[in-house]
């Protein structure tokens, strides 16, 4: 049997879906990877992964096309949430963003606030948890998120 690999994710970690013999049995491992720092050709396997034999690639296939209407609901984001807006100083950023206990909440630092238009401090806590959001769907290490938070900060705070 020739082995079948797909890729999925980004290009800096993808996840690799490979379909081969281990042991004599058939299986697929999905895996997370990441490139060798010396070299950028080699892809290295994470412990984060998980090998699955026919049986159980076939349960799992079940399971999600038995329950696609559910899994869809799951990930529905159409309905706003609130999000609370706390007016302190920072040190650093100019503004934080905690997810804690299914409410978000969207930390300003004062000085920040005051240079914000008025009527804009709502959207602005809206624009802030929804790149949030984005960037982690995206990227997986919390100092990257971090980074371009950072770099997100400093340009704002050059426009206002």
């Amino acid at each position: 049997m020739e082995q079948l690999t797909l890729k999925i994710g980004t290009n800096r970690n993808p996840i690799l879906i490979d379909f081969k013999e281990y042991n004599n049995q058939k299986i697929v491992d999905i895996r997370k990877y990441f490139f060798d720092g010396k070299d950028s050709n080699n892809l290295l396997p994470t412990k984060k992964g998980i090998a699955l034999n026919i049986n159980q690639l076939s349960q799992v296939i079940e399971a999600l096309n038995s329950n696609s209407s559910s899994i869809s609901d799951f990930f529905e984001t159409n309905e706003l949430k609130e999000i609370n807006i706390d007016i302190k100083p920072t040190i650093g950023r100019s503004f934080q963003c905690k997810n804690e206990n299914n409410t978000t909440t969207v930390v300003i630092d004062e000085n920040f606030k005051a240079r914000l238009p008025s009527d804009s401090l709502k959207l602005f806590s809206m624009m802030v948890e929804s790149f949030n959001i984005a960037l982690s769907d995206v990227l997986e290490e919390s100092d990257e998120i971090d980074l371009v938070l950072d770099v997100f900060n400093q340009r704002i705070s050059r426009v206002l």
